[in-house]
């Protein structure tokens, strides 16, 4: 136990070490420790677990896309609160021109869709769409892109492998410091049945 007095910061089971000393023994030790940041983890429960990699996982995931988006924002002068965007239920972000060209897409797309991200940017997001795209959603999205202003619609795409899924997209607009709408930015995420 003398090397553990040493290097008590570094004991698992500190909380049974403390039980088997005396009260001013536990005084004593308190007052050697140092404490250390890191995050805590819960038991390796499979549900548990599995849910709290998915929430860190889900976190940084966002922090690394609004990272990016903020990168764009600074550099293009954009007005728009992208925090409070990418607080939403998203997977995957979609950046477009007005000319509704991809200009960005965040790592997930390929999970989502198939496509590698440098075959995404560059090209319209309608080579997403096929067969069962409704024309009348088609046309709702282009009347809302028109308008200006944050709007949801569900659309039918393909992933490259021809597989049909639904997908919920949510559009905002994203105007520069002359208040003109230069880009938009799609929040995706599958509808899973």
């Amino acid at each position: 136990m003398s090397d553990n007095k040493h290097n008590l910061n570094n004991m698992l089971c500190l909380d049974i070490y403390f039980s088997s000393l005396e009260k001013k023994e536990q005084a004593k030790v308190i007052r050697k420790l140092k404490p250390i940041n890191y995050k805590l983890h819960p038991l390796l429960s499979g549900d548990i677990y599995s849910g709290y990699v998915h929430q860190l996982t889900n976190e940084e995931k966002k922090k690394n896309d609004l990272l990016r988006l903020l990168q764009f924002q600074k550099k293009l002068n954009w007005l728009i609160d992208l925090e409070e965007i990418i607080q939403q239920d998203y997977f995957t972000l979609v950046l477009t021109d007005v000319k509704q060209t991809i200009q960005w897409v965040n790592k997930s797309f390929s999970a989502m869709t198939g496509y590698p991200v440098n075959y995404a940017v560059g090209r319209s997001p309608r080579f997403l769409q096929g067969e069962n795209t409704s024309e009348e959603t088609r046309k709702r999205i282009r009347q809302q892109i028109a308008f200006g202003k944050p709007f949801t619609e569900t659309v039918t795409n393909y992933r490259k492998n021809k597989e049909e899924y639904h997908c919920i997209v949510s559009i905002y607009p994203i105007r520069n410091e002359q208040k003109q709408v230069t880009h938009f930015l799609a929040l995706e995420r599958e509808i899973i049945d």
